[in-house]
């Protein structure tokens, strides 16, 4: 069955009646005496919710590695965060799961690449990423997709795993000049958040111009932008009724992701 939902993520002009047989056809000398291919919409239904999300998740995991994060700046390592809301249907399922017809999608990408460290599929914002966010990181993130007010939480949440950050923030957000630096950008409230450039909304954590100046910075966040996101926008529509089988398919569009961007080595075969 994992073979049927990674083929149907990635054979996606062909029907699930097509997509069986092909791989009855592939696993035709494998199969073993009484196993067969679901037979039907309703049958393929249910052995997606048996399958469930667990056995993509642990594939995806053994296949992506937070070492794969190679590009520094200065003494830094640099990751991009990328987050994506799935517009799910309100079903009693999700609505109780998810706090509400929503899951959220949070993955970590090598810097100026689509190659992804880590990815976390939660209820809520609070997103734990202890092992591969730590001291010596630097996290650049585009805006989130959260109300305005969640900003400051969320810059802390991540704060807290001891990397650095470098934002860029929605319009919403407020940054009024407290300390002019020498390098033209400032410290505004709270004093230990620097606006690196007011026009493009761009924020740090790192205060001192000496040790990350301030043009640096804007042109490594202007680079991370040539980095393929697993999702191709900040809200995606789904139509699954169940976390199960919402989970089942982020985790095998992420899968998929994988394959393609990847290198050769550390493919799905």
């Amino acid at each position: 069955m994992l073979y049927t939902v990674l083929a149907q993520h990635l054979l996606t002009t062909r029907t699930s009646t097509d997509i069986l047989r092909l791989l009855a056809h592939a696993l035709d000398t494998q199969r073993r005496p009484g196993w067969q291919l679901p037979n039907g919409p309703t049958a393929l239904a249910q052995a997606h919710q048996r399958l469930g999300p667990g056995p993509l998740k642990s594939l995806f995991g053994r296949l992506c590695h937070a070492d794969s994060a190679q590009t520094r700046y200065r003494r830094w390592r640099l990751i991009t965060l990328h987050e994506v809301l799935f517009a799910l249907p309100p079903t009693h399922a999700n609505v109780q799961h998810y706090g509400g017809p929503h899951a959220r999608l949070t993955t970590l990408t090598a810097y100026g690449t689509p190659t992804t460290l880590a990815a976390r599929i939660t209820p809520h914002h609070a997103t734990d990423f202890s092992g591969v966010l730590q001291p010596g990181t630097l996290l650049f993130a585009t805006p989130l997709p959260s109300a305005p007010e969640r900003l400051w939480e969320r810059w802390r949440h991540f704060r807290s795993t001891g990397a650095d950050l470098v934002w860029e923030v929605g319009q919403g957000t407020e940054l009024p000049v407290h300390t002019p630096l020498d390098d033209g950008t400032y410290l505004t409230r709270p004093t230990s958040v620097r606006v690196l450039h007011r026009s493009e909304r761009l924020i740090t954590t790192l205060t001192d111009p000496l040790a990350a100046p301030g043009n640096e910075l804007v042109t490594l966040h202007h680079h991370q932008h040539r980095a393929t996101a697993p999702a191709r926008s900040d809200t995606t529509r789904l139509d699954t009724p169940t976390p199960r089988i919402t989970e089942q398919h982020i985790w095998a569009e992420l899968l998929i992701h994988h394959h393609r961007h990847a290198p050769p080595q550390v493919r799905l075969t």
